[in-house]
């Protein structure tokens, strides 16, 4: 079957989407919420060269979709039947004009009309623009064909109405990105939480990490209640700011989701919360313990691995610390590691149950770790509890 392509010419307004046909550029403005408009004014007769054709509905009725922030929206081919005397287009310069109210399309756009075995048939391609705002988009697209540019003489049947329902969903969504903590050293601040929201459609869940420029002589002192690294499926992200030394620390944690959209690409949304976390002076206290003593471990006497607890002894300004070493207290056995169940790094430290083929008997274990404090005033040692159930 040939095709009679038409060349569309270009008709700008402030409030619509011109549309061209094969390469002819164009462009114009939408408005972000649906609204009827005026249109074009003007009808074609059926006298009239515009009366002499009609524009069938065009397929698809409605345009549906559910997206997210980012994405593009699906490409569009509206088709239908001509009817009339169709020959009498030949030569006449038709202007199609989109009334495009949510900017789901491009600003230009593809026509043909094609000969079939009983008539004629049109087909409009509308190419997709990428949806940069999330919200739920309703309303019309009003679809113009004039014989000319101010569309005072529509074909008969246009325009067109084509509704739209589109959802367009973040990607990801904070309520907030910029956190400030101020309390005195020696406090532990409560948690701060931020609301997390993602694709519920596509979407999982999302990942924390904190990216703080890494440097492992220095602590970081913002931690979470969740496990870095891993899906979390939680609205809410607790972000727990520890006993720190007097001073000024901005930290940052990053949140990351990767929905799998419906053609299986799986974008990346990240988005990173900024905190400032002020420990102002607290000349009353020499020290802090995180977390604060004693120190409670469970193991199985059976368990032969080795099991990590971080621990940090927090000092103030004009205060350092010497580790002396771990006392061990009482035991509930003398097998096993019953004197060395605990490695101090220090200021982090290790447990185990087990050393070779000799374990720990059940019971409870107790030490202390000491340390020697140097301050403005003179040194004094200090323990630090330790106790460790064994189970069987």
């Amino acid at each position: 079957m040939p095709r009679h392509s038409m060349v569309l010419r270009l008709t700008a307004t402030t409030w619509l989407m011109a549309l061209l046909v094969a390469g002819c550029g164009g462009g114009g403005s939408g408005g972000g919420s649906a609204g009827s408009g005026s249109g074009p004014g003007g009808s074609g007769s059926v006298g009239s060269p515009a009366g002499a054709v009609t524009v069938g509905a065009p397929t698809p009725a409605k345009v549906s979709a559910t997206k997210v922030v980012g994405d593009t929206m699906d490409s569009v081919k509206l088709t239908g039947a001509v009817t009339g005397d169709v020959e009498s287009l030949q030569n006449k310069s038709v202007t199609v004009m989109i009334e495009d109210p949510s900017q789901l399309f491009q600003g230009t756009g593809y026509l043909t009309l094609v000969r079939t075995a009983t008539g004629f048939s049109y087909e409009l391609d509308l190419p997709a623009n990428q949806l940069k705002t999330s919200g739920h988009l309703a309303g019309n697209l009003r679809v113009f064909a004039c014989l000319d540019t101010a569309c005072k003489q529509p074909l008969a049947g246009t325009p067109l109405t084509v509704p739209y329902d589109v959802t367009v969903e973040e990607g990801l969504a904070l309520s907030r990105q910029d956190v400030t903590v101020t309390v005195p050293f020696g406090t532990v601040p409560p948690p701060e939480i931020v609301t997390v929201g993602w694709s519920q459609t596509f979407g999982k869940g999302y990942i924390i990490n904190n990216t703080t420029p890494y440097n492992p002589y220095v602590p970081t002192y913002v931690s979470f209640d969740q496990s870095a690294g891993t899906l979390l499926t939680a609205p809410q992200l607790q972000l727990k700011p520890q006993p720190a030394p007097p001073g000024a620390y901005t930290e940052l944690v990053e949140v990351r989701s990767n929905p799998t959209l419906a053609d299986g690409r799986t974008p990346s949304f990240v988005k990173t919360i900024t905190v400032h976390y002020n420990v102002t002076p607290n000349p009353g206290l020499d020290y802090v313990t995180f977390p604060a003593g004693p120190i409670e471990l469970t193991h199985s006497a059976s368990d032969r691995a080795v099991r990590y607890y971080n621990h940090r002894l927090v000092l103030n300004t004009g205060v350092t610390a010497a580790y002396l070493g771990v006392d061990y207290l009482s035991a509930a056995g003398t097998t096993g590691p019953a004197a060395s169940w605990w490695d101090e790094y220090p200021y982090n430290g290790s447990y185990h149950s087990c050393v070779g083929d000799l374990c720990l008997t059940p019971g409870v274990y107790t030490a202390q770790i000491r340390y020697r404090l140097t301050t403005p005033t003179g040194t004094r040692d200090i323990a630090v509890p330790l106790k460790l159930t064994v189970t069987p």
